[in-house]
């Protein structure tokens, strides 16, 4: 199946979007702004985060509408949720408790969508995903990509918080779910793999997809590799990776019979192959 490419030079032009997506019978609404460029100060900043993530999102929305599309997807965070779970997963039935500019945008948007379309023919899918990894990824899971690249030991055997994740073969595979299946209309789902795994776990699984399975794994304390973090400015990159986070996806795989293509295990040491081959590339 053939891609056109329809580009539109400013999300919240309303006209522009909506010539762009006349004979579309769904809109997947998938960009966003979710992290802080540079030394911005926080009020500007916060100001960004409102107009890509709100203000866009509620112009395709309006856009979508006014080409006649049936359904709008909406893909937010689990960020909405909050950040981090203690023993129990979160569902769909938690109170949102955002804690960043990133996920309070994201709540926002959520809530101004579904407003905006009360009483209107498109129906509302909203998706909320945990941390997306695949193949060329970007942020901290490349950052993680890096570490065990390089590292000569490999020292985050103690950490055993368990996380939830998705992949991103998963991630497109159950927005095309959203998107066709007639009972995800007006929902809201959690999104994951279906499997947690603790961090320890996990790099053992990049480490094997990069050929290194044979570098030693050591048990350092959990405090002292967050001191560590702390003084490398880092603290909130840890708690993100390594703190518990778990995600409860059942609703959606219930409502739609849908289930992940690609196990965890398969999808890691896959994301991991690719960044070993990209960096061997950039070597020739």
């Amino acid at each position: 199946m053939g891609v056109e490419v329809r580009p539109v030079a400013d999300y919240t032009d309303v006209a522009a979007m909506a010539r762009a997506l006349q004979g579309s019978l769904a809109v997947v609404h998938l960009a966003a702004r979710a992290h802080v460029l540079g030394a911005e100060p926080p009020q500007e900043a916060l100001l960004a985060f409102e107009r890509a993530n709100v203000d866009a999102a509620l112009a395709c929305a309006e856009a979508a509408l006014q080409a006649g599309c049936r359904r709008f997807v909406l893909v937010s965070s689990i960020g909405v949720n909050g950040q981090a779970t203690q023993g129990q997963h979160f569902t769909e039935d938690d109170e949102p408790s955002p804690q960043e500019p990133y996920a309070c945008t994201k709540w926002q948007a959520e809530s101004a969508v579904a407003e905006r379309l009360v009483g209107t023919k498109m129906e509302l899918v909203v998706v909320r995903p945990p941390l997306v990894y695949g193949p060329g990824c970007p942020g901290n899971f490349r950052a993680l990509l890096g570490l065990v690249s390089r590292l000569p030991v490999l020292p985050f055997g103690a950490l055993r918080a368990r996380r939830s994740y998705i992949g991103i073969d998963n991630l497109c595979s159950a927005l095309e779910t959203a998107t066709l299946h007639p009972s995800c209309a007006g929902r809201r789902f959690l999104l994951s793999d279906g499997e947690d795994i603790d961090f320890a776990s996990l790099i053992r699984l990049l480490a094997n997809g990069m050929g290194r399975a044979h570098i030693p794994q050591w048990a350092v304390p959990p405090i002292l590799l967050q001191s560590l973090a702390t003084l490398a400015g880092r603290r909130d990159t840890f708690a993100k990776l390594c703190g518990e986070l778990r995600v409860d996806s059942r609703a959606f795989r219930q409502c739609t019979g849908w289930e992940p293509p690609v196990a965890l295990s398969h999808g890691l040491m896959k994301t991991a192959a690719a960044h070993r081959e990209a960096a061997l590339f950039k070597l020739l």
